[in-house]
């Protein structure tokens, strides 16, 4: 059982999905989002519930900007968030406290962000770099939920997803 804890930015994702389709080896599992709990397991769905439920009444909705572009460490292409990181942040730390503290990869600086492509090369990395600049990605929405997903045991398929509104 691996979840999932992750932000659907309200915006309009076609020039997004467009790099997305081409780049991304995740298309077809999930659309463009935003990863606030890095994939884990072994943990009861009930306990999970409750804990992003009360990290959550202490949160209200709040503005984020998606702009800029930047490289990961292991070669994806992110847009980055520009307005609202901070903020992400700091809901990333209140999330994996308590009952999710085992599950964070200290080792992985956490940058919010949605992926837009896998790169295989500094060649590769160029040409998809390029395309999301054409297109000027630039969007501005409120985030007001996130949502926990569930993937199958081949992590081929959302089986179950929940989302929890902000208080």
């Amino acid at each position: 059982m691996v979840y999932i804890v992750v932000i659907y930015p309200e915006i309009d994702d076609s020039k997004i999905q467009q790099l997305r389709k081409k780049y991304s080896p995740y298309f077809n599992l999930i659309g463009p989002h935003l990863t606030i709990i890095f994939p884990f397991q072994d943990i009861d769905k009930k306990e999970l519930l409750q804990h992003i439920s009360k990290v959550l009444k202490k949160w209200s909705s709040f503005d984020i900007q998606l702009k800029g572009l930047t490289r990961s460490f292991d070669n994806w292409l992110f847009l980055t968030v520009k307005k609202g990181n901070k903020k992400i942040i700091k809901l990333h730390d209140q999330l994996y406290a308590g009952l999710l503290k085992e599950h964070l990869h200290p080792t992985i600086k956490f940058i919010p962000h949605v992926g837009i492509g896998l790169c295989k090369n500094d060649k590769d990395y160029a040409k998809v770099e390029t395309e999301a600049k054409a297109l000027d990605l630039d969007y501005t929405c409120k985030v007001k939920s996130i949502h926990i997903a569930h993937l199958n045991d081949n992590l081929t398929k959302i089986d179950w997803s929940k989302k929890i509104n902000f208080n």
